[in-house]
């Protein structure tokens, strides 16, 4: 981001006040709060339900936004349309002028928020040349009101080399990006931060998903039953493991990791407590500032969790159980991304994987999957 904020293409924002949840395999979004201190800086955390307070140093918490203005006129210029852009639909659309890729001169937009509710009627009758535009967007998916195969997502032709921003259109061919997989009638390639599909030759782009991880591995090895805690493994890594030995995938798929255990150890129970009797005490006394309210009322909510209605700690799974609850779940999710473009890919995965305390490709015909998650371009 630095290199993007240099070049003037993105500019700082305000900090984030909702962030993810890295310490958990599935991230999930909670709002930030600050430990106050009399000696030191607030010190910004996020309350999570499996893990208490997790802490954040304040670079995570910084954000930018996109100079659109300045995005479409340093696309133009690689485009080499010979046109300051014009806004087209204010804040929305910019018009770059007539791009020619691989001998076919089109007329060029850059678009922001695409898949905005309002996206359809708003640009639907402001873009210059309609059906035959090059749209490039500034989200990673297009919505429906595009005709199939005139948009790119930007991030794909984005390039840093030594410290410089680039666009690169070599992937693109006749104005249109290229096909996932091309040659390949069945595919599942990560690139950045998206994911090239092909399924009976047909191609689509969709933003990553941690499930296709999880896809990607199982198809590698059909008929293997693939623990869950080697395919959380897998996520966290970013890389694929190779078959573990016997005696490892009998510890990972015993009984030992499904055993429960309290959601609230005491020691942690006792420093809840202690903390809303301070804030409790404080606020009785001179009143809580708008952080200590938040962080209060967080309190509260964790303890409602880990504890059941007689005050009894409630009981969480263990390592292997929360495994395959998390992996079952990001494959629901990587089904459903993956629906919407290709349907008939999204169930055949269904019908495909077995879901239990393993996981398991078996295909009714053998396919030949074109795989990477590499993640380069």
């Amino acid at each position: 981001m630095e290199v993007l904020e240099a070049s003037s293409l993105v500019l700082p924002a305000p900090l984030a006040d909702m962030v993810s949840c890295d310490e958990c395999d599935e991230p999930h979004i909670e709002r930030v709060l600050f430990l106050e201190s009399a000696d030191a800086p607030g010190r910004p955390f996020i309350p999570c339900p499996a893990n208490g307070r997790v802490f954040l140093e304040l670079k995570q918490l910084r954000r930018w936004r996109c100079d659109c203005r300045a995005v479409a006129e340093r696309l133009a210029v690689a485009l080499e349309t010979g046109m300051t852009p014009r806004e087209a639909v204010a804040g929305r659309c910019w018009s770059l002028g007539s791009a020619r890729l691989s001998n076919s001169a089109r007329p060029a937009s850059l678009i922001r928020g695409a898949c905005w509710p309002d996206a359809g009627a708003r640009f639907e009758a402001k873009l210059v040349g309609g059906s035959d535009a090059i749209l490039f967007l500034l989200a990673s998916e297009a919505p429906r009101w595009m005709v199939p195969g005139s948009w790119i997502p930007l991030v794909q032709t984005l390039r840093i080399v030594k410290d410089r921003v680039h666009f690169d259109f070599s992937a693109i061919t006749s104005g249109r990006s290229a096909p996932a997989g091309a040659g390949d009638p069945y595919a599942l390639r990560r690139r950045g931060s998206l994911w090239q599909l092909a399924y009976e030759r047909q191609a689509e782009v969709i933003p990553h998903r941690v499930g296709l991880l999880y896809l990607a591995q199982l198809l590698q090895y059909p008929g293997r039953a693939v623990p869950a805690l080697e395919l959380v493994a897998l996520a966290r890594g970013n890389a694929f493991i190779d078959k573990v030995a016997e005696t490892d995938v009998a510890d990972l798929t015993s009984t030992a990791g499904y055993e429960t255990a309290e959601l609230l150890d005491e020691e942690a129970l006792v420093e809840y407590q202690r903390r809303i009797a301070e804030l409790n005490a404080k606020k009785s006394n001179v009143g809580l500032t708008a952080n200590e309210e938040t962080e209060i009322q967080a309190l509260h909510d964790q303890l409602a969790q880990a504890l059941g209605i007689r005050g009894k700690p409630r009981k969480m799974p263990g390592s292997a159980e929360r495994a395959r609850s998390n992996v079952w779940h990001a494959l629901e999710r990587a089904y459903h991304a993956i629906e919407q473009p290709l349907p008939r890919m999204a169930q055949y995965l269904r019908n495909s994987i077995d879901r239990g305390s393993t996981f398991t490709y078996r295909p009714h015909e053998p396919i030949s999957w074109s795989i990477d998650v590499s993640g380069s371009s």
